[in-house]
């Protein structure tokens, strides 16, 4: 018995020591691991897998270059960049919601121009574009007017902004080293719009000044500076149209300068939105301006008149005459409107648009009107409205 207990505790002396050994020998693995660090190249990987998202640089950055140390994730994102990336001489710069990229340290010495972009109203516009005069720098502003031109050489520029709509406007400022420089600009409506931007099915989008077509646009302000009470009453705006609108609201004829007066919607075409709004004259006296009521969901008006009309509209050669409705803004906005008038009229329009989340916007609106008629027939002679 005493030869086994002495074969047991040789045993068992002999278990311990060679898992000490197995310890040790783990222990220097992770240490000579430690010691031998890992390349940036994977540790950017790492960060990309641990956090979902891109990581962008150019090779010639990172080529060759070894942390000393295992990397660790910490949960965030920016610390563990920091702590990667200080000490070779790098930075990141965040571009997108998942997408970063990676630059030298030595861009931290160029300035930034930031700002908004307002109209008269102090509304934001946004898609301006605002450019640096010759240069490539530059930028759109988002939804709320808002941009930002990053990495910018010390030195003395140009600005100017521009948007559909709106008069350019330009701006001088002075950039320097590490600083931010704030300009904001506050456009103002371009009335002639000669600048306005029009498609007229050429090759590219041209100018107003550009465009060999006739064309009218008329804005929201100033649809509300004309205050039409009907359709016809606005389409008397435009130039070599003479609308006779004796009938009232609706029903209305529109003569084309050149072509025979026959009355009615003839050799005009009316669209929403760009789709064709037909109508039947001939058979039951029902006029395009039936279909197309001007309220409060109206954001512009744009007319091509003319032969060269025809090339836009089925049987349009007197012109095409195009009504735009609101899309929703950056921030909710409410218009409302009320008419009153003689014989009992009352006309009450309202419009509700803006943003629906992140990248979604909604208009809704329409109008409710009720009148009585220049005659009392004992029943309403206008009652309804539309959304």
């Amino acid at each position: 018995m005493r030869i086994f207990y002495a074969l047991l505790h040789f045993a068992l002396i002999m278990f311990i020591l060679s898992c000490g050994l197995a310890w040790a020998s783990n222990l220097s693995e992770i240490q000579n691991s430690n010691q031998q660090g890992i390349f940036l190249r994977e540790a950017l990987s790492i960060l990309e897998k641990a956090y979902d998202i891109n990581i962008v640089y150019e090779g010639a950055l990172v080529e060759g270059k070894k942390l000393p140390y295992m990397i660790k994730i910490s949960n965030n994102l920016y610390d563990d960049l920091k702590r990667i990336l200080n000490g070779y001489s790098l930075t990141y710069e965040i571009v997108g919601a998942k997408t970063i990229v990676i630059t030298p340290q030595q861009l931290l010495h160029k300035g930034k121009i930031r700002g908004k972009v307002t109209d008269k109203r102090g509304n934001g516009i946004p898609n301006a574009q605002i450019i640096i005069e010759g240069t490539v720098f530059g930028a759109s502003a988002d939804l709320n007017g808002e941009y930002t031109i990053k990495n910018v050489p010390p030195g003395n520029y140009t600005l100017y902004a521009r948007v559909i709509g709106y008069r350019l406007q330009t701006a001088h400022v002075q950039v320097r080293a590490n600083e931010i420089i704030n300009q904001n600009f506050s456009l103002t409506q371009d009335v002639i719009q000669m600048d306005e931007i029009v498609i007229t099915a050429t090759r590219n989008p041209l100018t107003r000044r550009e465009s060999s077509v006739a064309i009218t646009t008329k804005s929201l302000d100033q649809i509300n500076e004309i205050a039409p009470r009907s359709t016809a009453d606005l389409l008397r705006v435009i130039p070599g149209f003479y609308v006779e609108s004796s009938g009232g609201e609706v029903g209305g004829n529109l003569f084309a300068r050149g072509l025979p007066a026959d009355g009615s919607y003839y050799y005009v075409a009316l669209m929403e939105d760009g789709m064709p709004v037909f109508d039947a004259p001939a058979l039951s006296f029902v006029n395009a301006d039936i279909f197309v009521r001007v309220d409060e969901n109206i954001e512009r008006m744009e007319a091509v008149r003319g032969g060269n009309s025809a090339l836009f509209g089925s049987n349009a050669p007197g012109g095409v005459i195009n009504f735009i409705s609101k899309s929703g803004g950056n921030r909710l906005s409410v218009t409302s409107k009320v008419t009153m008038g003689t014989s009992g009229l009352a006309r009450y329009g309202f419009n509700l648009n803006g943003p629906l989340g992140t990248n979604w916007r909604f208009s809704f609106g329409g109008f409710y009107r009720y009148d009585n008629g220049v005659r009392n027939p004992g029943f309403p002679s206008s009652k309804g409205g539309q959304l």
